[in-house]
């Protein structure tokens, strides 16, 4: 690394030697008339607005539950489809343990000890059939509990929301439907 010192040095042009005895020649120095003033140039910055948040993708089915829940008046599903699940995890956990059982008791059975396999192959048999029950119940309860979760999410999303249509509407079988079975909505 060099020295600030010996930069200078390097930097500084050679000159011829100055006889300080000659005549000094001075330049008269000439004043602006108005002060020079620096102006940054950039790209010209709009104020802030206040826009609302343009949503983009799916709605929120949370907010819009917490907002418009309390008027569905049909069951939700949630129910269902909690029962159905423990249901058909509880019969998935029996019919694995009827699988064990009657394995178990197939090497028994194979070791000589009839006696044990058959009273394991009995609890094997009893396990699967209930584990066929249950699996067999819970699938319809998920099924079920995930059409009414549906039809409710399709309620929330075709309600109208306010500003969101402007102008005349035609529905077929809306509420208050005429004699045609056709309404006709003016909104402002």
């Amino acid at each position: 690394m060099v020295p600030g010192w010996a930069l200078v040095g390097w930097m500084t042009v050679a000159q011829a030697p100055v006889d300080a005895t000659a005549p000094v020649e001075t330049v008269p120095v000439v004043q602006p008339v108005a002060p020079v003033v620096a102006v940054p140039v950039g790209l010209p910055v709009a104020p802030p607005m206040s826009v609302a948040p343009v949503q983009v993708g799916p709605p929120d089915i949370e907010a819009l539950d917490g907002q418009f829940g309390a008027y569905y008046l049909e069951p939700r599903g949630k129910g269902l489809r909690v029962g159905g699940a423990l249901a058909v995890a509880f019969g998935a956990i029996q019919l694995f343990t009827a699988l064990v059982c009657l394995g178990t008791a197939a090497g028994l059975h194979d070791s000589g000890e009839v006696d044990s396999a058959r009273s394991l192959g009995l609890i094997g048999a009893g396990l699967g059939a209930s584990g066929l029950l249950h699996t067999a119940g819970g699938v319809p309860m998920l099924v079920v509990g995930k059409m009414r979760q549906r039809r409710y999410h399709a309620w929330m999303l075709g309600l109208p929301r306010p500003g969101a249509s402007r102008g005349f509407s035609v529905r077929p079988g809306a509420a208050g439907a005429g004699p045609l079975g056709l309404s006709l909505t003016l909104r402002f």
